[in-house]
């Protein structure tokens, strides 16, 4: 199952991820995926880190400027840093064992086959995911997902929360029966 937080550029969907992240751990969930950390400079972003969800850690993602080589795969104006790829691709590989697969977010990169998309490809149909992903570029991606998945925007937090922790519970009970 996939779960697909979307909406427009700048509409809080990782603020509200950071909401539900906490609610979900709250509620015993184990979770693995990172969230996408913006790094601002003179009121412009830079690019962002990336925060593993578990550890805490932040680790260079994507940056906009000094990093243009023939090696790196480019997600709009922002190009991927070998060291956060390379902990987003542990990440998603070893996320198997967990309730919650999330990723903040997939985007252009991911639309081309590049980026993290080599790594989670082959676990969407093994993994409940939630995936965030931006409002323009979810008919491109939609195609590219197994079903079932279920849509949703930044919204009610308790709402979004017991959805997905009933899902999840469906899940497991399947699992379970198998």
């Amino acid at each position: 199952m996939i779960f697909v937080l979307t909406g427009p550029v700048h509409s809080g969907k990782t603020c509200f991820l950071k909401c539900l992240v906490t609610q979900l751990k709250l509620a015993g969930l184990s979770l693995s995926g990172y969230l996408s950390e913006p790094i601002m400079a003179d009121g412009q972003n830079e690019g962002y880190n990336l925060c593993d969800l578990n550890s805490g850690r932040l680790v260079p993602f994507l940056r906009k400027s000094g990093y243009s080589s023939p090696e790196t795969d480019r997600a709009g104006q922002f190009h991927f840093l070998p060291s956060g790829l390379e902990m987003a691709r542990d990440i998603i590989i070893s996320a198997g064992a967990t309730d919650l697969l999330i990723i903040d977010e997939v985007g252009p990169a991911e639309i081309r086959g590049e980026g993290v998309w080599p790594y989670l490809h082959p676990v969407l149909d093994k993994t409940t995911c939630l995936l965030v992903i931006r409002e323009q570029l979810l008919p491109d991606f939609i195609n590219l997902l197994p079903l079932p998945v279920m849509l949703f925007k930044p919204g009610e937090q308790g709402e979004e929360t017991e959805y997905i922790l009933n899902m999840i519970r469906v899940v497991r009970l399947k699992k379970l029966a198998d």
